[in-house]
């Protein structure tokens, strides 16, 4: 036996997984340190540990390859002389003990351990003053874990205190690592249901996609650290009153609080937590030192609803029917086991204040990495207390974060131990502090601004001020205020005479031209409200939306009369009719609205599939020109200095009245520029190099295309605002690049009146943990709020609904008043029962500076598999990409009927999809993975610059028609209907991806089974990976049932070879060498 452990034992299973996992890093150690307080007897302290030491085989282990041997051994070395090294830190320079050690501790966790030749387990001891020592217990977590240091440093003390007896009799590390290994490999009942159990648990179904504020930082490496969760005394000493009683609920409940806590940050309703477990489950391995704690899968089902007494009970029956089948859990080293690890909880021993030979011995830190967590929540009983800290990787998480965390979790602590029947969703998790500063600090937007005017006044004013300036520039038409003043004002009499009043609609269809401006202040000023309806729009879908207006008449221009055929209401033709106003008054029209009358009502698509007419109120508008103005300097008093506005979208998206209604309120230019020029990156360039425009509104992807299709001046000479979709930031650095412009995000549905939210991206690249632009901060007289599903305001980071409330808010859906009731709920928060907020059904984050992140919508969620899949998640993904300029993903079904997703991305080098779907399968588990990825030259838009989804759906189609190439050989042949038979889809070429065709794991290995059975060839798993092509397996099998053929004659030949004497070989031989 001695000199088999000279040359080595193999390492245990969780050895093993554990040094694949750290690739060298040393933080996977584990350390405490006591203090001593009192006379110490140094030679007597050395003399124990030096026992102790000598006692486990385990702290007295190396690890290295021996000549030979592929595999890693661990090798026992002789008892250690000077075990125990004296550090003296009274001549540390420092104010602050604590932080002195803190530092140190850190440091010392850090420091690598040399894993060939070096100690692995380290005792020092650190001399602070007078009678005052640390006692600090480190070793590499290849030799330990929590129970270790608690087990040695026990045996230490007791050895201190003369007790001379042996240690209870425990099995050696070694002896385990044998043990463990054959029963992994054991064909008995109960292994197999073991490794039965754990197969039915289906983690990769629940695995958690995101932890609450996690930063991806894919490059970072593992950084472990820990911070203290406040439970508070009393709660500390009830919490440790309750396991006292009844250790295993106490525990339950400390992990029911915990993925509660998760659940209420994430809204992810299922997943898996790792609930690390000693691994000591027999007497002989009781206090036996070594790593044996495992994190076992726990799976967990939540919603807000859910009581949580009710949760901890699911929690312990979960826990119940795992814990028995303990040896066998999975170690994390597949896809579906490794990420349970991420979000874990422990309950560590602790060592308790106690007297030593008249010193007193007190806990300072007790600190164990014995896997690559993400969050772990560690709980322990120490001096008649629990405690609580959050151990996380600083590589994913700011510390900043985690003190919040920790803050977090002892609120709802604290309330679920008052209130144990409270439902999750109702458990609170911020303080007061925190939901004063989300709820009304930060919607102190309060600003005056003229309540009395409308739109047409404002104009009005500035046509008083300024009737010489250049008020609109439109093709070969120019109009200063004054002209457009009369212009407008003589229709709007007419419109007047024939019945137009306040809130009386008035559909406008036109072309982009003057008319459509003229149209605009014409219907304000007659009172009524304009409805713009697009001139592209078919037929049956214009009459649609004319009937769900309830016209009185309809504004439009001459050639597109027709298309109101069958229509028996009046039609006005701006550019024909102009004779019916001719001699009517050019002054101005006496006001006959109120703020809460309609200003315009724009449809937007439904999530019934019919459109909704979103009814705008004056007071809205002047409130957001008021607010835009103010952003730009403008006033209608003072020194007049005109600004140029350009307008590149349509009047039935409100995009553009950012440009508009501002240019028209506060003595603008406006520019309506035609269709073509807006969407060619020359022309436009052209056209703004011939009339310099100061402000723009824009979309993201409209501008990028711009961008992409012209290396001219194209930004505007003072402001940029941008809207409609995300900004990314590699847009926002295009461009900072291209101009000097200041830029605004600028964010906001139709319900809330065209902008509800704004952030100056002018300065640096904005806060590291925003994966896109912020959206910013509530405009003047804005109240915004981010709430869960039960509609409780969410913590700084934490996701959640975006509600909108205030000035801006509109009327409601014209003639649908379900829906509205649906969407514009009870404001809880100013609680007058009858003020109104507006549910966006946008996904929003708050940052820790208080401006907001847009996370998606909330219903663009799909299920893959059965799996939640957020299309934007995987769009943001694919922009990380370092070549991918812009991306989109979007959902269709295949011939089942199933939901897919396909990607789309643009980059200026050709990278193929494999590579894109390398750089997504680092980031996003396999059932994100589009199924196919399709490179285009650009995203296509729409009229009003959004993205055209269904223009993308068509290039998909056109890639696969000139990809597509048929099967060339039998084996090919064979193949194709395998696939065809699996993946339910044709037609299917030799070149096709298998992944990009919905290939994944489950169905791989069908693929593979079927392989075997119709070429007698056995392949690995791996290959689908290496060759996903018809094309590619088939010359692999191709190649492996030629190799087997060899095989075969070679076995011949060696049978004949058996019954030949030495002198016929020879013979042979010689014959073949002639």
């Amino acid at each position: 036996m001695l000199d088999q452990r000279v040359t080595g034992f193999e390492l245990s299973l969780l050895q093993e997984r554990l040094y694949t996992l750290s690739k060298g890093q040393s933080v996977f150690q584990c350390r405490t340190a006591v203090l001593i307080e009192g006379t110490l007897d140094v030679a007597r302290l050395r003399s124990a540990i030096e026992t102790a030491i000598s006692s486990y085989e385990i702290l007295r282990t190396n690890f290295r390859l021996l000549p030979g041997r592929r595999r890693l051994l661990q090798v026992v070395q002789a008892n250690p002389a000077g075990a125990l090294e004296i550090i003296d830190m009274r001549a540390w320079r420092s104010d602050n003990e604590a932080q002195r050690v803190h530092r140190y501790l850190e440091d010392l966790g850090a420091a690598s351990m040399d894993l060939d030749g070096g100690a692995l387990a380290r005792v020092q001891l650190l001399t602070l003053g007078e009678n005052r020592s640390l006692l600090v217990l480190a070793a590499s977590s290849l030799c330990a874990d929590s129970s270790t240091l608690t087990i040695v440093l026990n045996e230490i003390l007791r050895r201190y205190e003369g007790d001379g007896a042996a240690p209870a009799e425990s099995l050696q590390y070694a002896d385990f690592a044998s043990w463990q290994r054959d029963l992994m490999e054991s064909d008995e009942d109960e292994a197999k249901q073991g490794r039965e159990f754990w197969s039915r648990q289906e983690m990769s179904a629940q695995a958690l996609r995101t932890l609450p504020y996690e930063r991806l930082q894919p490059d970072a490496e593992f950084a472990p650290r820990a911070i203290s969760a406040p439970l508070g005394d009393d709660l500390a000493r009830e919490l440790a009153a309750r396991w006292e009683a009844d250790a295993e609920p106490a525990k339950d409940f400390l992990l029911a609080s915990w993925v509660a806590l998760v659940f209420r940050l994430t809204h992810q309703e299922e997943g898996v937590v790792g609930r690390v477990v000693d691994g000591r489950a027999y007497e002989e391995l009781r206090s036996s030192p070594g790593l044996f704690s495992k994190a076992l899968p726990i799976s967990w089902r939540i919603d807000g609803n859910t009581p949580f007494e009710a949760f901890v009970d699911q929690i312990a029956a979960a826990t119940a029917e795992a814990e028995p089948w303990q040896d066998f859990a999975p170690l994390g080293d597949t896809p579906d086991a490794s990420r349970f690890s991420d979000l874990s909880f422990t309950w560590e021993p602790r060592f308790s204040r106690r007297s030593v030979a008249g010193a007193e011995v007190s806990l300072v830190e007790q600190f164990a990495v014995t896997d690559h967590f993400g969050l772990n929540l560690v709980c322990g009983l120490a001096d008649g207390k629990v405690t609580a800290e959050i151990r996380y990787d600083a590589g994913r998480f700011a510390s900043a974060d985690i003190v919040r965390l920790a803050e977090q979790f002892a609120l709802l602590t604290r309330g679920a131990a008052a209130s144990a029947s409270a439902p999750i969703g109702d458990l609170p998790i911020l303080s007061e502090q925190e939901l004063h500063r989300v709820t009304k600090e930060w919607n102190a937007t309060e600003a005056p601004y003229p309540q009395d005017a409308f739109i047409h006044t404002l104009f009005e004013r500035q046509a008083e001020r300024v009737p010489e300036a250049p008020a609109l520039v439109s093709g070969g038409v120019a109009l200063t205020f004054a002209q457009l003043n009369a212009r407008a004002n003589q229709i709007a009499h007419t419109l007047r005479a024939q019945g137009v009043a306040p809130n009386v609609p008035v559909a406008l269809c036109v072309e982009r031209s003057a008319d459509m401006i003229v149209g605009l202040l014409a219907i304000m000023k007659s009172g009524g409200f304009y409805a713009p309806l697009a001139a592209d729009l078919p037929p049956a879908r214009l009459h649609d939306l004319l009937g769900q207006t309830r016209a009185a008449l309809v504004l439009t221009q001459s050639p597109l009369k027709d298309r109101f055929q069958g229509w028996d209401g009046p039609i006005l033709s701006l550019d024909t009719d102009a004779g019916q106003w001719a001699s009517a008054p050019e002054g101005n029209l006496a006001p006959v609205n109120t703020a809460d009358d309609l200003a315009y009502v724009i449809f937007t698509s439904g999530s019934t599939g019919a459109p909704k007419g979103v009814g705008n109120r004056h007071r809205a508008l002047v409130n957001y020109t008021a607010f835009i103005a103010g952003k730009l300097g403008l006033t209608d008093t003072g020194d007049y200095v005109q600004q140029h506005f350009g307008v590149v979208s349509t009047l039935n998206a409100d995009l553009g009245n950012t440009s508009v209604l501002t240019s028209l309120a506060y003595g603008g230019c406006l520019h309506v520029i035609d269709y073509e020029t807006t969407v060619d990156g020359e022309r436009f360039a052209q056209y703004v190099q011939e009339h310099p425009i100061d402000v723009l509104k824009i979309t993201p992807s409209h501008l990028r295309a711009l961008l992409a299709s012209s290396e001219s001046a194209i930004l505007p000479r003072n402001t940029l605002f941008l809207g409609g979709e995300a900004l990314t930031w590699d847009l926002l650095d295009q461009v900072r690049r291209r101009g000097s412009c200041k830029v605004f995000n600028h964010y906001g549905p139709t319900e809330t009146t065209i902008g509800s939210l704004t952030y100056d991206a002018s300065g640096s690249h904005g806060p590291d943990d925003s994966a896109t632009a912020p959206i910013g901060r509530p405009i003047a007289n804005t109240r915004i709020y981010i709430l869960d599903e039960r509609r409780n305001p969410v913590p700084v980071g934490a996701p959640g609904e975006l509600f909108i409330g205030g000035a801006g808010l509109a009327q409601g859906y014209l003639h649908q008043p379900e829906q509205t009731a649906e969407r514009f709920v009870l404001d809880p928060f100013v609680g007058d029962g009858e003020t109104r907020m507006y549910r966006t059904g946008d996904r929003a984050r708050y940052l820790s500076d208080g401006n907001v992140e847009f996370l998606g919508r909330i219903d663009d969620q799909v299920k893959i598999r059965g799996f939640r899949v957020e299309p934007g998640e995987v769009e943001s993904v694919l922009r990380r990409h370092p070549q991918v300029r812009s991306a989109a993903v979007v959902v269709t079904e295949d011939q089942q009927g199933a939901s897919r997703l396909v990607g789309y991305y643009v980059s200026d080098s050709s990278i193929a999809a494999e590579q894109v779907r390398e750089h997504l399968t680092d980031y996003l588990p396999d059932y994100m993975i589009p199924a196919s990825l399709i490179p285009i030259a650009e995203l296509p838009l729409t009229p009003n610059g959004k993205l055209d989804r269904k223009a993308l759906l068509d290039q998909e189609t056109v890639a696969q028609a000139a990809a597509f190439v048929g099967p060339r050989n039998a084996t090919e042949e064979k193949l194709t209907e395998i696939w065809v038979q699996i993946l339910k889809h044709e037609p299917i070429g030799v070149h096709d991806d298998f992944f990009e065709l919905g290939g994944h794991s489950l169905l791989m290995t069908q693929i593979l089974a079927r392989i075997r059975s119709a070429f007698q060839v056995q392949l690995a798993l791996h290959m689908l990976f290496d060759k996903p092509t018809i094309a590619g397996l088939a010359g692999v099998i191709d190649g492996a049932q030629s190799a087997e053929s060899e095989d075969d004659e070679m076995q011949r030949l060696l049978a004949e070879l058996e019954g030949l004497t030495d002198d016929e070989v020879n013979r042979l031989l010689s014959e073949e060498s002639k």
